[in-house]
């Protein structure tokens, strides 16, 4: 089993991540593509061989930070969500922000190594089922705003010809 010496846990945003330290409970901040992952190495790079790192799922925005932190083959855990939003609201933590949140899990980290599996890239396969399952649910999601959308406008178009009426509309099965 890996001895580590640095626990980091990374908050990460659409726009910018933030990085929390166990150790000294410090914690930094970077932008959330290649610049901000390479000031991030470069910022801690004496740290990174002995570091386990833990960063929540964020609706993939941490997709490519993880990419970068297994290239540089260093150990991360993707946390569970739910899991970790509970470990923060165990620890009587009435706060929120990036900064205590990239701290809780920097925490989490440290308390928990030795039973958090290290994240494992799926095979090209399964991660190609997944974005096309996620493609689909996206579509769907515009199929229906776009019939909705033709509901209404035909709606307006009746409306606006004098085809229906406010009083018509309100008892029809347009409404319903």
């Amino acid at each position: 089993m890996a001895v580590y010496t640095t626990f980091i846990g990374i908050d990460i945003g659409k726009y910018e991540s933030v990085t929390g330290f166990h150790d000294n409970k410090s914690t930094a901040t970077f932008t959330n593509h290649r610049k901000g992952f390479e000031a991030f190495f470069k910022k801690n790079k004496d740290l990174l061989q002995s570091t386990f790192v833990v960063l929540e799922t964020t609706g993939g925005y941490e997709k490519l930070f993880l990419e970068n932190l297994l290239k540089k083959k260093i150990a991360v855990h993707r946390a569970n969500t739910r899991q970790v939003k509970a470990f923060i609201h165990s620890l009587g933590s009435k706060g929120k922000s990036d900064s205590l949140d990239a701290l809780a899990l920097a925490r989490y980290g440290f308390e928990r190594h030795d039973r958090l599996p290290l994240y494992q890239p799926l095979d090209k396969t399964l991660s190609t089922l997944q974005a096309l399952a996620q493609r689909r649910l996206d579509l769907n999601q515009m199929l229906v705003v776009k019939k909705i959308e033709l509901k209404l406008r035909l709606l307006m178009l009746l409306l606006n010809n004098n085809v229906l009426s406010i009083s018509t509309l309100s008892n029809s099965a347009y409404i319903k």
